[in-house]
């Protein structure tokens, strides 16, 4: 059977159920309130609009339901149809482009590029922010000045530095516990007799996320790009090769989607991408 014929990538109210069991582990809580000890469910009248997962707080009467404070907020689409597009988002090594999302989902374009970015800041593991605000981490050039600034300002001090041996790396390498480089040029990829000095890892990375940005994302502004690094970050920290297949994948962005609501509005307006 496949992976895509289970309940909750085309029935509702199973997706409801499946979502609720990530996000309310411990049993639902009140967004309103903080209220858990009362919680009533509200049945879905057919005769009228049907809302899935509706339930009441006793303690604020407040009512709510799972999509409150997540990136689901607000969104009228089925939750069958998240679902699916975070399993495709998250089981997909290089990702996967609005425009598949758009044909795949049958949604509109507009609609998959907003699902996309909701999907990647679920991802994002709340560290990396946007580029170029206050850190200018996109930069044009690169010298011994811009890598040092770059470097002290994200890795600890206790650090052990690996690089390759470009020559700007040497003056800040001086900075942290220990740096050690491989000479790529001399065919040196992992050093002899010392295998924890090499570059394999973070060359692996970028050479996924490369790929994905020129086959699948080929438009990606620098407003956006630090969603795209946190989605190929997701994904490759939670590989199968690390114990996580694709469906703990999918299980653990689900889990990040709490408190990650984000609204585009008009440029007249606020920012695109400003967190409400």
């Amino acid at each position: 059977m496949s992976v895509l014929s289970r309940p909750y990538f085309h029935n509702e109210q199973a997706a409801f159920d499946f979502v609720e069991g990530i996000i309310w582990a411990n049993g639902p809580v009140c967004p309103h309130c903080g209220g858990f000890e009362k919680i009533t469910v509200i049945k879905p009248n057919p005769e009228k609009r049907v809302r899935f997962g509706l339930k009441k707080c006793g303690q604020c009467k407040g009512q709510f339901t799972v999509r409150m404070g997540t990136i689901f907020e607000e969104s009228k689409l089925p939750m069958t149809k998240w679902l699916q597009a975070i399993f495709l988002m998250t089981a997909s090594k290089k990702g996967v482009s609005a425009h598949q999302l758009h044909r795949t989902l049958e949604v509109t374009y507009k609609t998959a590029w907003f699902m996309s970015h909701r999907i990647r800041e679920a991802m994002r593991a709340g560290d990396l922010a946007p580029f170029g605000q206050g850190g200018g981490m996109v930069v044009d050039h690169l010298d011994a000045a811009k890598v040092a600034e770059i470097l002290t300002a994200n890795i600890a001090k206790e650090a052990r530095l690996m690089t390759d041996e470009a020559r700007f790396y040497m003056p800040v390498g001086r900075e942290f516990a220990d740096h050690k480089s491989v000479a790529h040029a001399r065919g040196e990829y992992v050093r002899e007799g010392d295998v924890t000095i090499h570059t394999n890892t973070v060359e692996g990375f970028y050479s996924v996320f490369k790929r994905g940005m020129k086959g699948a994302n080929q438009h990606a502004s620098r407003k956006h790009l630090h969603g795209y690094a946190a989605e190929f970050d997701f994904r490759y920290s939670n590989r199968v090769a690390v114990g996580v297949d694709d469906t703990a994948r999918a299980v653990k962005a689900l889990q990040g989607v709490v408190g990650k609501r984000l609204t585009y509005q008009r440029t007249n307006e606020r920012p695109e991408g400003v967190q409400a």
